[in-house]
C-alpha cells in the first residue's frame, strides 16, 4: 500500500464514539468546575486596588457587571457539552470563553487553564457528541462512530504533554527537590529529604514512561492504573484546589480514549456490573 493510500486509509477511517463520548463527560465536568472557580479568581483580581497585569491591551478587559454574565454563559456551555446538547456548538462557546480567560491578562493565565481549553477544541473537533449526548438520543441512539483521527490528536496531545512535563523539569530547581517539598502539604511522613527528592526524580520517570507507556499494550492498563493514583493523589498532597482537581480530573478523562475495543468492552461491562450492584439489581446469568 502506498503512503497515499495509507493516509487516505487513516483520514477516512472511523471508530467506536462511546469512549469519547467518556472523555466528554468527564472534561465538560472539569470545565463545569473552573468556571467556579474562575469566578472568584476574577472576582478577587477585580478588587479596586489590584494591580492588572494585562498581556493585550486591545482584548477588553473584565468588569464587575460583566462577571456574572461571563461565568453564567460558562457554565451553561460546560454544562450542555458534557451532555451533549448542541455539542459543537457549546464547544466552540467554551473553547471562546477559555480563550479570552488566557487572553485577558496574566493575573488569570494557568497552565491547567490552556491544556483544558486545548482538549475542550480537540474533543468539539473530534464530534465528542455522537454517542452518549443529547444530540445521540435526538438521531435515534445506537452504537455510532467518529474518525480515527480526531481520537488520535487527543492521544497525541496527552503524549506531547507527559513528554513535555518531563523534560521541563530537569532543571537544577525541580531536581533538588524544593519545588516537591515547597508544594507538598500532607500526608506528614513524606516530609524528609530522601523521600522528597525519590518522589521528584519519580515524577520525572512517570511522566516520561506515561508519554509511551499508554500505546503499548502489555503496559497500558499499568499505566492507566498508575494514572490514576497519581493524578487523584495530586490535589490530596498538594490541597484540593479547584485548578489541581480541574486538571487531574482532565487528563484522567482522556485514560479511555487509549482502550483498545476489547479493553474498553470489559471496561464498560465492569462498570454497568457495579452500578447494577449498587441499585441492588440481580447480574444476568
Amino acid at each position: 500500500m502506498s503512503l497515499s493510500e495509507r493516509l487516505l486509509s487513516f483520514f477516512t477511517s472511523r471508530t467506536d464514539a462511546r469512549s469519547l463520548a467518556v472523555a466528554r463527560i468527564i472534561i465538560g465536568g472539569a470545565a463545569f468546575l473552573r468556571a467556579l472557580v474562575s469566578y472568584h479568581l476574577f472576582d478577587r483580581a477585580l478588587t479596586p486596588g489590584v494591580v492588572q497585569a494585562r498581556l493585550y491591551e486591545w482584548v477588553p478587559f473584565m468588569t464587575r457587571e460583566a462577571l456574572p454574565w461571563y461565568i453564567g454563559v460558562w457554565l451553561f456551555a460546560a454544562g450542555a457539552f458534557a451532555l451533549g446538547y448542541r455539542t459543537r456548538l457549546n464547544g466552540s462557546i467554551l473553547f471562546a470563553l477559555i480563550v479570552y480567560h488566557l487572553a485577558v491578562g496574566q493575573t488569570f493565565y494557568w497552565s491547567h487553564i490552556y491544556f483544558l481549553c486545548c482538549l475542550i477544541l480537540l474533543l468539539t473537533v473530534a464530534d465528542c457528541g455522537a454517542d452518549l449526548s443529547f444530540d445521540w438520543h435526538a438521531s435515534g441512539g445506537g452504537r455510532t462512530t467518529v474518525p480515527v483521527w480526531g481520537v488520535m490528536l487527543l492521544k497525541i496531545h496527552i503524549s506531547i504533554v507527559y513528554f513535555v512535563a518531563a523534560l521541563v523539569k530537569i532543571n537544577p530547581g525541580f531536581l533538588s527537590g524544593e519545588v516537591v517539598g515547597s508544594a507538598l502539604i500532607r500526608p506528614d511522613f513524606v516530609q524528609t529529604p530522601e523521600i522528597i527528592l525519590a518522589l521528584t526524580w519519580g515524577t520525572i520517570l512517570f511522566e516520561a514512561v506515561m508519554a509511551f507507556a499508554l500505546w503499548i499494550k502489555p503496559l497500558r492498563l499499568w499505566a492507566i492504573a498508575a494514572g490514576l493514583v497519581f493524578h487523584a493523589m495530586i490535589p490530596y498532597s498538594m490541597g484540593f484546589y479547584g485548578g489541581l482537581i480541574v486538571f487531574s480530573a482532565s487528563i484522567i478523562g482522556t485514560f479511555v480514549l487509549f482502550l483498545d475495543r476489547e479493553e474498553f468492552a470489559a471496561a464498560e461491562k465492569f462498570v454497568v456490573a457495579g452500578l447494577a450492584r449498587l441499585r441492588g439489581i440481580p447480574e444476568p446469568a
